[in-house]
This record gives structure tokens, C-alpha cells and sequence, in this order.
């Protein structure tokens, strides 16, 4: 429940004259106390001065006797106090309230001990005697300076309380009054300002809840115009500030929502900040709501958070490429950066997935280094060759041919690598357009095997061609697709041992016609089967095999060129199953180029 606007005025200014009020009130009391406290602890010495001059012959030599008890009580009821008589040893003569005969020695009583040592003394505190707390003064009675005794008069603490507090009452009932009357004077006061403050705490509460298009305008108070100027200046930066902080940072959320580069925040404990999704993707990190979670939790890789525990030891820029493991393991660059954020530091983690740069720079790599291999060997032939035709061989006509033909055969080889790379590169680039016609796939299928089963026959391979007779039109380039067919059935044959099979098939499949070479051959470990279809791939590591490794790269543009897909299954000592995918013929069909 709000509490009313005049009571948000009032009650500071009660609470304050409550509190001066109250502290004058208790300093004039402990002042009060002290004051009357002394007047009494003066009177009382004084009295016992008094008293001493009666009775000092009558204490000369005296020994504790009944007669000095009441003697005391005698003056104890004239003066209204307990009357305490004291020989020079400490004995008491004498008391008004305690017979002297079981009273102890007196002689180390704080007041007591000050008279001996100088002439008077007083105390407050509890009486062991009597069981309660008394104000004592005491007084040295003395004759030509040889102590004769003490005198001591006490009265009950409680006494001169019940007196300070008949006077502290009144005190208290006039500052009430004073609290009271200062309280309807200020509530009057504040009721004075009451409107115009009323509509200033209005506008700050909107503004606290963005409402910066509410203007002050009326007011009776001059004091207050300013004010209320200063408001509406105010609402109206607010407003352009806000608008372009929310123009900021839409496009900052846009822009590490979309980047490919994964951003995370931290602060300085550890905790998530902030995860974008290409982050959360890039670590694994499933699911939603990673804010405030831990950076270990979500991370979950100990290079990282190693990395990440440097940054905060050395306050300064990390940076490392780290391969991370699993199904998904990827090769990412990672830099944390430290920066400060509101009195704390943060910690901005970036991670840039480089795998697929990796992966093309083997690929580079390895390119350069088959090609070499698939070189060297010809030209090294060539070259050995050559010699030996220049050291003689030349002469002899028999020797001369066949290095001729061998030689020829290098050449070939060379020939068609240089060949199969630039059709690689022309396919790959799109620069060749596919000549695209209506085509029965049996016309492609069946030539392509008849002329490989001769081969097949020399292996010792039963070559077979399963096609239903029911098979559509596609849409394809009769001799890329052609290619495509001729160098599975090749493969197939190739890596089949003798008595095997080989089966070339094909189904339709929606829109599409899935084509099939199975054999019966040595089958593909899974590890090869991941690069079967790079450039320069060979599952023969030493390459003593005939073949580039370009075909089925080759393979792959001509079939993803047409707008379908290839793929394999296979399974080791068991055979290998190619499939890929050709266009049936639609009503309207253009030219495709690669793409």
C-alpha cells in the first residue's frame, strides 16, 4: 500500500524533531542527574562535617558500644540518613541501621579509605550490609591532626531516584507537547507542497518505468518550475538516449545471434553472462537457459577452461587452437579477452570453428603431395628411359621399341591425369554446361556394362545388370552420366577378388531414380569411407594401384551437377554398394550448368 504523499514529507520532519527532542531530553536528564548528584554528594559531606564537630570528643579512644548505635540512630532521624560512626582502625562504633557488634571492618570501604587519605570521601554502591545501593559521603574526624575517626551519613540510591524522576516526568510531559505541536506544524507545511510534489513524484516514477513523453506543466510554486523544467529536459534526453541504445543494441543482438563465430561472456566468478547460439552449438552446450551456470558447466573442455583460467591469472588476451574429441570434434581457434564491466571484470570468450579450413588445407595438401607421387613415377621412367635409349639402347631395334612403348604408356598416364584435373576443374567450376535431354537410362546402363565385361570376365566376375522395364525418362548428360556408370562398374571389378559379383541395378524412388553398383568385393573400412569422394582418395595408402584417385570425385560433380545426390554402404571383407540419384523428366526442363 503506497503511503500518502503528505505523510512522505511529514514524517521525516517528526521523525527529526522526535529525535532532537528525545536527545535534548536525555541530555538534560544525565546533565539533571549529575547536577543534583553532586548537590547531594555536597550536602552530605557537609552534614557529615557537621556532625563530626558534635560527636568528635564523645568518639576520642571510643570502643564499639550500643551507645554509639544510638547515637546514631538519633541523628539518623533528624537527618533523614543512615549515620555510620568509625574508629582510626576500621571498626565500626556504631550505625543506625545495623548493630555495630556484626558489622565488619569498614577501614577498605572506597569512601572510607578516600576520607583517611584525604579528609573526605564518597562513593555509590552496593551496600553488602543492608542489601541495596546507597550514595555515601564520609568525613575524617581529627584532633590537633591525630585521627579521632570517621563520620558517614548514606541514603538510599532509590530515594534520590524517585526524586530526579517526579522531575523527569515533567520534562518528558513538556517535551511531548512540544512533539505534538511540532507535528501539526509540519504537517500544515507539508500539505502546502503537497500537489505540485504529488505530480513531480508521478513524472519520476514514470520516467523509472519509460515513460519519457509525460510533460510537467502547472505549478504554484516558483521554486518548483525549475524543477519541473529540468524534468521535462530531462525525459526528453532520456528518451533520445534510449531509443538509440535499443537501435545499439538490437543490431548488436542481430549481429552475435547470426555471426558464425561463437561469443560467450563471463564475469569475473565464472558465471555465463551471455551464449549465442553459434557458441552453445560450437561447445555442445544442449539446450537453453545457460545463463548464470558456470563457465565449467557449459564449456566442458578442460583446454578451454585452462585457457580460460590464464586469462584470469594474467589479466591479459589468450589465444590457442584446440582440437576438441568426439562424434563432433571440431578444430576451433579460441581467444578470451578480459575487459572491465561496471567496477568488475568480464571475460569475452570467441570461438572461430576453423575445421572447415583444416580439412580444405589437408586437402591442399594432400593434393599436392599426390599429384607428385602420381607424377614422379612416370616422369622417372621417362627420364631412365631416356638415358638408357641415349647410352645405346637406341641402337638396338627390339630394346628401342618396347621403351618406346613404355614410354608412350608414361606419357598416356600423364596424359590422362592432366586430363581427368582439368575435367575436375571445368566440372567443379561450372563452366561446362550439361547437355540435358530426355534419356531412357537403360541406353546409359547397358553399354557401359557390355564394354567393361570383358574385363570382368578376365577376373573372373559375374557381371550382371538388374533393370525393371517399367523405368522413367531422366533428365541427364548422356556421356558425363555415362563416365559416372563406367567408373563404379571399373571400381567394382577392380577391388572384386575372383569368383566375386558385380550387379548394377536401378529403382525409382519418388521423383528420382537410384542407381546401384554392388559387389561382393573387400569392402571400404568406415575411416576411408568418410574420404572416398575427396580428390586424390585412395583407399590403397602406398598408391601402387592404376588410378589417379579422381573418379569418384569426378563421380560426384557429374551426379550432384544434375541436381541429385551418391553415396556408399559397405561393409569390410564383404562388399561395397554405390548409389546415387538421377532427375526423372518433368514437364518443363532448361540446360543445367555444375553448380
Amino acid at each position: 500500500m503506497r503511503i500518502n504523499l503528505r505523510f512522505r514529507i511529514a514524517i521525516p520532519q517528526v521523525l527529526l524533531i522526535v529525535i532532537t527532542f528525545s536527545s535534548l531530553t536525555l541530555i538534560t536528564t544525565l546533565l539533571m542527574r549529575n547536577a543534583f548528584l553532586s548537590i547531594y554528594q555536597q550536602e552530605l559531606l557537609e552534614e557529615t562535617i557537621l556532625l563530626g564537630e558534635i560527636v568528635g570528643e564523645q568518639l576520642t579512644d571510643a570502643k564499639p558500644s550500643k551507645k554509639f548505635d544510638e547515637i546514631a540512630r538519633d541523628y539518623a532521624q533528624k537527618l533523614n540518613a543512615r549515620v555510620t560512626f568509625i574508629d582510626p582502625s576500621g571498626a565500626v562504633l556504631g550505625d543506625s541501621e545495623v548493630g555495630m557488634e556484626t558489622m565488619e571492618n569498614h577501614y577498605f570501604r572506597p569512601e572510607v579509605l578516600e576520607a583517611f587519605q584525604s579528609g573526605q570521601g564518597n562513593d555509590i554502591r552496593y551496600s553488602t550490609t543492608i542489601d541495596q545501593y546507597f550514595i555515601y559521603a564520609a568525613s575524617l574526624i581529627s584532633n590537633q591532626e591525630q585521627p579521632i575517626g570517621i563520620v558517614r551519613l548514606s541514603i538510599p540510591e532509590s530515594d534520590f531516584n524517585a526524586y530526579l524522576t517526579s522531575i523527569n516526568r515533567t520534562i518528558i510531559l513538556f517535551t511531548l507537547a512540544m512533539v505534538i505541536i511540532s507535528t501539526v506544524i509540519s504537517y500544515f507545511i507539508s500539505s502546502a507542497f503537497l500537489n505540485p510534489l504529488r505530480e513531480i513524484m508521478e513524472k519520476i516514477e514514470r520516467l523509472g518505468e519509460g515513460g519519457f513523453n509525460h510533460y510537467l506543466i502547472h505549478t504554484r510554486l516558483p521554486e518548483l518550475l525549475e524543477m519541473n523544467r529540468s524534468l521535462n529536459r530531462m525525459s526528453e534526453q532520456l528518451a533520445s538516449q534510449m531509443d538509440t541504445i535499443t537501435s545499439e543494441k538490437n543490431r548488436l543482438s542481430v549481429v552475435l545471434e547470426q555471426m558464425a563465430d561463437g561469443a560467450l561472456i563471463t564475469d569475473h566468478l565464472g558465471l555465463i553472462q551471455y551464449i549465442n547460439p553459434a557458441a552453445a552449438q560450437l561447445l555442445h552446450a544442449e539446450g537453453t537457459g545457460h545463463i548464470g551456470y558456470t563457465f565449467a558447466e557449459v564449456v566442458r573442455h578442460h583446454q578451454i577452461i585452462d585457457l580460460w583460467r590464464k586469462c584470469l591469472e594474467t589479466d591479459e588476451q589468450q589465444g590457442a587452437l584446440i582440437e576438441t574429441s568426439g562424434e563432433f570434434g571440431r578444430f576451433l581457434q579460441v581467444i578470451i579477452t578480459p575487459f572491465s564491466e561496471v567496477q568488475e571484470r568480464g571475460y569475452l570468450l570467441i570461438l572461430q570453428d576453423l575445421t572447415e579450413l583444416r580439412r580444405l588445407e589437408t586437402i591442399r595438401r594432400d593434393f599436392i603431395s599426390n599429384i607428385s607421387h602420381d607424377l614422379r613415377t612416370p616422369i622417372s621412367s621417362l627420364r631412365l628411359m631416356t638415358e638408357t635409349l641415349q647410352n645405346g639402347a637406341v641402337n638396338d631395334p627390339e630394346m628401342a621399341g618396347r621403351f618406346l612403348t613404355l614410354m608412350e604408356e608414361s606419357i598416356e598416364t600423364m596424359s590422362q591425369l592432366v586430363e581427368e584435373l582439368l575435367e575436375l576443374s571445368r566440372t567443379q567450376s561450372g563452366r561446362v554446361p550439361l547437355q540435358m535431354k530426355p534419356t531412357p537410362l537403360a541406353s546409359i546402363i547397358q553399354p557401359a556394362v557390355e564394354r567393361l565385361r570383358p574385363q570382368a570376365e578376365r577376373s573372373r566376375l559375374k557381371l550382371t545388370c538388374q533393370l525393371p522395364r517399367n523405368l522413367p525418362l531422366v533428365m541427364v548428360d548422356y556421356e558425363r552420366v555415362t563416365s559416372v556408370i563406367t567408373n563404379l562398374v571399373h571400381n567394382a571389378i577392380k577391388f572384386t577378388l575372383p569368383g566375386g559379383a558385380v550387379t548394377v541395378s536401378a529403382r525409382r524412388q519418388g521423383q528420382e531414380v537410384v542407381v546401384s553398383v554392388k559387389d561382393t568385393g573387400i569392402g571400404i573400412q568406415q575411416a576411408d569411407a568418410e574420404n572416398i569422394f575427396e580428390r586424390f582418395y585412395k583407399v590403397d595408402r602406398a598408391r601402387t594401384s592404376k588410378g589417379m584417385g579422381l573418379g569418384l570425385s569426378i563421380a560426384k560433380t557429374v551426379v550432384e551437377g544434375h541436381g541429385g545426390r551418391i553415396w556408399m554402404e559397405s561393409e569390410p571383407e564383404k562388399g561395397s554398394t554405390f548409389h546415387f540419384t538421377l532427375p526423372i523428366v518433368k514437364p518443363t526442363t532448361v540446360p543445367h550448368t555444375f553448380k
